[in-house]
């Protein structure tokens, strides 16, 4: 009897938000397969084969850490060797600016759902991740699926917080300083110089809700 049937071999991966996923090889063969290969290197004639004990049916799960194609092969004790599979693992990179994101690089084969970044009170965050450091080329909102095709890093920014105050008087007095100015979050305003019409006296400012200030009459 001549062995010329060639072994079988399937790849699967786990894919989590992780550092590093599972690739898990199914060998099959009617005589008994006898080694195999998982590699970045295209095998060729040269390639050198991880032994195993004989056996029709193996599952062999192998620790993926690094970005790349990885090509898989198996060959039976007759020298058979099989179809050559292929999985390519992508490398991403999160990079939230005055942000931050519970997992900030993974290695992944396949879609993937993109992270939600947190901030403080004092920042606005918007809610999407970029393919540029400036936040212009859109990948996708947090919480969207997202596919790969390459290794690459997704950036996404908060803004500092700030506010438009504004003085009004009610027509009984003047002010003589500024009457606008842009205040971050959490920072007090500087304020402008009011003076009383004649028959007036200031009291305080008082603040609608669009924080839009006005001169209390007395």
């Amino acid at each position: 009897y001549s062995d010329v049937d060639k072994p079988e071999i399937e790849v699967a991966t786990t894919n989590n938000m992780d550092k590093k996923q599972t690739a898990t090889i199914t060998l099959k063969d009617n005589i008994g397969v006898k080694s195999y290969y998982i590699g970045t290197e295209k095998p060729n004639e040269q390639t050198t084969y991880e032994e195993i004990e004989e056996t029709k049916e193996k599952k062999i799960e192998k620790e993926i850490t690094t970005a790349g194609t990885y090509y898989v092969v198996a060959k039976d004790k007759s020298g058979n060797i099989s179809e050559e599979k292929e999985i390519t693992y992508y490398q991403i990179k999160f990079e939230p600016t005055n942000a931050e994101v519970s997992v900030n690089e993974v290695i992944v084969s396949k879609e993937i759902t993109l992270p939600t970044a947190t901030t403080t009170e004092e920042y606005s965050l918007g809610k999407s991740w970029y393919k540029d450091t400036n936040c212009t080329i859109k990948a996708g909102e947090y919480g969207t699926k997202y596919t790969p095709t390459t290794n690459e890093i997704l950036y996404t920014k908060a803004e500092k917080k700030t506010y438009k105050v504004t003085y009004k008087t009610d027509g009984n007095g003047t002010i003589s300083g500024t009457t606008e100015e842009t205040v971050d979050h959490g920072k007090k305003a500087t304020g402008t110089t009011q003076t009383a019409n004649e028959g007036y006296n200031f009291i305080s400012w008082t603040a609608d809700k669009e924080v839009t200030l006005s001169r209390k009459k007395k």
